[in-house]
């Protein structure tokens, strides 16, 4: 694997996602065909409403609310 290769394609993925040129969507599903022509482990069975919801458990300074 070329690691330099991987890491200036997931450069340009963020650069889009930054610039609204693409969704976040978008932007995963990129990412994670990017990750398997490279041979790099993938997660495909993300729930993002399981995701905001712990998300929604920190405060702004990054510690835990409770």
């Amino acid at each position: 694997m070329n690691n330099k290769s991987y890491e200036l394609e997931v450069a340009i993925l963020d650069k889009l996602l930054k610039e609204k040129r693409i969704s976040h969507k978008e932007w995963y599903e990129l990412l994670i065909a990017l990750r398997h022509e490279h041979n790099l482990p993938t997660i495909n069975n993300i729930n993002y409403i399981d995701i905001k919801s712990v998300l929604r458990q920190y405060t702004h300074d990054g510690k835990g609310s409770n």
